[in-house]
């Protein structure tokens, strides 16, 4: 349709759907088990020393559950150890 009308009423309609979609497929994707799981799995990354990998698996804990502060705080202990502070 944006081929056939070219109107910002078509184009506002795409927008908001794109960001609805959007956010669906990102609360689908929320999951706190897997959050946990990946949480775990950082932590014995942080433990042995292997800091990127625990940014890795920190990463993907926040997001399956961005909620939960712990996550972020984790990443950022992490990417403190690496040096990273202007995202940690």
């Amino acid at each position: 349709s944006l081929m056939e009308h070219h109107s910002n009423d078509v184009y506002n309609r795409r927008r908001k759907i794109v960001a609805l979609k959007k956010k669906k497929d990102e609360e689908a994707y929320w999951d706190d088990d897997k959050a946990e799981e990946a949480k775990a799995r950082g932590n014995a990354f942080f433990k042995e020393g292997k800091w990127p990998d625990a940014i890795k698996e920190y990463e993907e804990a926040t997001k399956r559950n961005p909620r939960n502060p712990i996550y972020w705080q984790n990443m950022a202990s992490a990417r403190m150890k690496v040096m990273d502070y202007n995202r940690a």
